[in-house]
């Protein structure tokens, strides 16, 4: 697991969860370049996945607690989209918002188990 790819993972969910969080605020949907940018974060959540796992090999901690959190970052932002479209209101908009902050921690905490199994 990279650190560059972690950080790039934690500023795009901050950023998008503080838009969503003025979004849910001003009652307005996300717009369509927004749902686009959590495709992207997904994307990248997905890769840091991918470079974990391989990785995973020469890394001495706990793999489960590790795949426990790939695996909840993995899952945050489609729960949270899935839930913003079904919910078309500012309760939807803030359900996105949270699932984005939510990644933002996770991903911390990943880097936290990450470091201490080197």
């Amino acid at each position: 697991m990279t650190a560059g790819l972690s950080t790039a993972v934690i500023v795009l969910s901050l950023a998008l969860g503080v838009v969503a969080l003025a979004l849910a605020a001003l009652d307005r949907l996300p717009p369509k370049l927004h749902l686009q940018a959590l495709f992207l974060l997904q994307a990248a959540v997905m890769l840091q996945a991918v470079v974990a796992v391989v990785r995973m090999g020469d890394w001495g901690g706990s793999k489960g607690e590790l795949g426990g959190y790939l695996a909840v970052s993995a899952l945050l932002v489609p729960g949270g989209l899935v839930l913003a479209v079904e919910e078309r209101s500012r309760y939807g908009t803030l359900v996105l918002a949270v699932a984005c902050l939510v990644v933002a921690v996770v991903q911390v905490r990943l880097l936290a188990v990450w470091d201490a199994g080197l």
